[in-house]
């Protein structure tokens, strides 16, 4: 299985990323392939629905879901 795990905290010392961090451990331990990304390495930009119809999804947006889409699994 593989599974794409992220903490959406920029914040290398979270709570959040720590966490993640564990659960993901957890995953491997049990045999799964954890892709475990920084969310900084997605330049997200803010939702705006017009931009969105007007040109399309932003290209570090559409990276994220790709990579999303490819997994057999999240965890956030």
């Amino acid at each position: 299985m593989n599974v794409l795990a992220f903490a959406a905290s920029l914040s290398k010392g979270s709570v959040n990323r720590r966490l993640i961090e564990l659960v993901a451990a957890r995953l491997r331990a049990r045999g799964a392939t954890v892709d475990l990304p920084d969310f900084g390495d997605f330049d997200m930009p803010l939702f705006d629905p017009e931009l969105y119809d007007r040109d399309g999804m932003p290209p570090c947006a559409q990276a994220f879901a790709d990579r999303i889409t490819a997994e057999d699994g999240l965890a956030l």
